[in-house]
Order: C-alpha cells, then sequence, then structure tokens
C-alpha cells in the first residue's frame, strides 16, 4: 500500500508540474504569435515584401517559411 501512495503522489507532482509549465509557455506561444501577427501586418500593408519578393504568398513561402492561412491567421490576431 505504501509503494501505491507513493506512486500517486509522484504522479500527481509531475501532473502538476506539466500543468504548471503548459500554462507558463502557452503565455509565451500567445505573445509570439501577437508579434509576428503584427509584423506580418506591417510588412503586408506597407508592401515591403516587394524588396525581396513579387508578392506577399511568395513572400511568406521563401523569406519565413509560413503558409498562407497561418500568415493570415497570425494577423487576425
Amino acid at each position: 500500500m505504501q509503494g501505491r501512495k507513493m506512486d500517486l503522489i509522484e504522479k500527481q507532482a509531475k501532473y502538476e508540474e506539466c500543468i504548471n509549465r503548459i500554462l507558463m509557455n502557452k503565455g509565451k506561444i500567445l505573445n509570439s504569435a501577437w508579434e509576428i501577427g503584427l509584423d506580418l501586418k506591417t510588412i503586408k500593408e506597407r508592401e515591403l515584401y516587394l524588396l525581396d519578393s513579387r508578392d506577399f504568398t511568395q513572400f511568406l513561402k521563401e523569406k519565413v517559411s509560413i503558409g498562407r492561412s497561418t500568415a493570415y491567421f497570425l494577423i487576425g490576431i
């Protein structure tokens, strides 16, 4: 019985550690997505992509390796 209780305590501790790390990293992801979206919006609105690419889609593919739908999702954030 003692071994099972320890096992349960260890599992609970690992579970809480994982949840805390998820919540901490979730905030980082949201902040990064917001910042990337702002930069993509600036590049698109000011047509800065024309410095290197013929259009925004080509820029996304060749310069930042982000798909078009992902880029527009990030811009929408």
